[in-house]
């Protein structure tokens, strides 16, 4: 006779686990308030279509306020 392999469940992680890179998830059931060892996934930054260099020396002189002697 074959030993048949341990059913595997799947877990649905909950909303903290779900977003976290470890592989410690919890159930969705348990409550989760916060995490110690909890490491978010990296955020897609924002793709810049045109960038500009901002002018660093321009050809216009500072502009100075008045001095006042006291």
């Amino acid at each position: 006779m074959k030993k048949r392999a341990p059913k595997e469940e799947t877990i649905i992680p909950g909303k903290l686990c779900a977003s976290c890179r470890r592989s410690c998830k919890q159930p969705q059931f348990a409550v989760i308030s916060s995490c110690p060892r909890y490491y978010p996934f990296r955020r897609k930054q924002p793709v810049v279509k045109e960038w500009k260099q901002p002018e660093l020396f321009t050809n216009d002189p500072p502009k100075r306020g008045k001095r006042t002697t006291d």
